[in-house]
């Protein structure tokens, strides 16, 4: 069996989370953290990571999901807020949790497509996982 959660993430030096959420007129989902906070244990962030998740189920295939993160944040908005700096970087995070001996994502033409109308790079992490527990 295989689940995945599909986020578009915006990492940005120069903004903060309520100003890239003023901007895109959306709200950011959690995950998200500032500048200078020490997530996850580590040393400072030297950027702000604004999260916006996929509302599609985690059986959902993967058009899905980036359809999902599509129709409720268009790439045009996204463009016409001036997000598209040197400051700014966007990726389409792929996490896929899976509990065989191996696992195999696959990202249809489409899935590209919509990658590539925000510039942004898709980044897949693989968890190995036991479905009891990573609910």
């Amino acid at each position: 069996m295989k689940e995945s959660e599909v986020t578009l993430g915006i990492e940005a030096t120069h903004l903060s989370l309520p100003e890239i959420s003023s901007l895109l007129g959306r709200q950011c989902s959690s995950g998200s953290y500032e500048k200078g906070s020490q997530h996850g244990g580590r040393e400072p962030s030297v950027s702000t990571v604004w999260r916006f998740d996929s509302h599609a189920g985690r059986t959902a295939s993967m058009v899905n999901h980036f359809r999902d993160i599509a129709s409720r944040l268009p790439a045009s908005l996204f463009h016409q807020q001036g997000l598209k700096s040197a400051d700014v970087k966007v990726c389409l995070n792929v996490a896929v949790y899976f509990d065989a001996a191996m696992c195999t994502v696959n990202l249809p033409p489409e899935c590209v497509d919509i990658a590539k109308s925000y510039g942004s790079a898709v980044e897949v992490t693989c968890y190995p996982s036991s479905f009891d527990c990573a609910k």
